[in-house]
């Protein structure tokens, strides 16, 4: 008989006691997540809601149980939307690019673009807002989020492409696609940094979780959740005006 093959990502996890890494919802929560549910439940959301790039599914999990609104995700990578589907059965996640929605105009009160617009094509910001502008309802609103510029040289994926804005950059991008921007604010800081760091360590080094994670993941929920302005994390609220509304900007 063949050997099987030795995986040494589980012999390492053994060796150091470690747990394996999981796409669960309750494993991956955090400070980032909780203050990213917060803002949208802080807009009473009604009807169908959009959220681009679902990923493992979490938001779709986390609001499938509500009678008010439903949540209607859309993820490029093939790989992520079956683990989605694996997870939250039953949630409505389709597979397709922000590009290109497969979506009418004017079909949804409200979108979300949670870490997402850093991983497009460079370049091609502008037009997946314009396309998300396209799919909603005159008064519909945007929340996004996406790293901030001041801790580019600290991501290790920057380094591979991943970008960062700053809050003058993002605010031209949702104007040019035609949206008002109400607000945006930074959140995160060193521990959230540092927990991201860990995270990736662990995560493609032994397939594991961090070992420090649920101490980290405390200090980092102070950073999201708490008033003071962060580093890591940039949030923006705008919205796509009515058709009398002058095209104006909030501070």
């Amino acid at each position: 008989m063949p050997m099987q093959a030795i995986d040494p990502r589980a012999v390492l996890r053994r060796v150091l006691r470690l747990k394996q890494f999981s796409y669960a919802t309750a494993d991956r929560m955090n400070g980032r997540s909780e203050l990213c549910l917060k803002l949208l439940y802080d807009r009473r959301p009604r009807g169908e809601i959009l959220n681009v790039g679902s990923s493992h599914g979490w938001l779709e999990d986390l609001t499938r149980s509500q009678s008010a609104f439903r949540v209607t995700g859309i993820e490029y990578d093939p790989t992520s939307l079956a683990r989605a589907r694996e997870l939250v059965p039953g949630a409505q996640i389709c597979q397709g690019s922000v590009l290109d929605l497969p979506f009418e105009n004017e079909s949804f009160e409200g979108a979300t673009m949670f870490e997402v617009i850093e991983h497009l094509p460079r370049g091609s910001e502008e037009a997946a807002l314009r396309e998300i502008f396209r799919t909603l309802k005159p008064g519909a609103w945007l929340l996004l989020s996406t790293p901030y510029v001041l801790t580019t040289l600290l991501d290790p994926l920057w380094y591979f492409g991943h970008r960062h804005y700053s809050k003058e950059s993002m605010a031209r991008l949702v104007r040019a696609a035609g949206f008002a921007l109400d607000y945006s604010f930074v959140r995160g800081g060193v521990w959230d940094l540092l927990t991201v760091d860990l995270f990736f360590l662990f995560k493609f080094a032994m397939d594991a979780e961090s070992p420090f994670r649920e101490r980290l993941e405390r200090m980092r929920r102070r950073e999201f959740l708490g008033e003071k302005n962060g580093l890591s994390d940039l949030f923006v609220v705008a919205r796509k005006p009515e058709p009398a509304a002058a095209h104006t900007s909030g501070s």
